[in-house]
């Protein structure tokens, strides 16, 4: 997945989409899901 998403970064997400045989969306939602698990909690 990390490898994928850092491909689209270089590429149009259309092409690695296409290159792995899964959706744009799914790429987005790849993303989201990264985004989400890399920002920091809160120590409550």
């Amino acid at each position: 997945m990390v490898t994928t998403l850092r491909e689209a970064d270089k590429t149009s997400v259309a092409e690695i989409s296409k290159k792995y045989g899964v959706s744009d969306q799914t790429i987005d939602n790849w993303r989201q899901y990264m985004a989400a698990w890399m920002r920091p909690t809160s120590s409550h």
